[in-house]
């Protein structure tokens, strides 16, 4: 199993624009092997 971890940090400005363009990986979900992906909001601990 592949586990790919990706953080982001995405200016105030751009957050709508990066959201909607992360909106074409929900079709992948059907994908033989892709179980999950999740959107997490922006912490200070980052």
């Amino acid at each position: 199993m592949l586990i790919k971890w990706i953080v982001c940090q995405v200016p105030e400005e751009k957050r709508a624009d990066f959201s909607r363009a992360q909106e074409s990986w929900k079709d992948l979900a059907g994908a033989d092997g892709f179980y999950w992906q999740r959107r997490l909001e922006p912490t200070s601990s980052l």
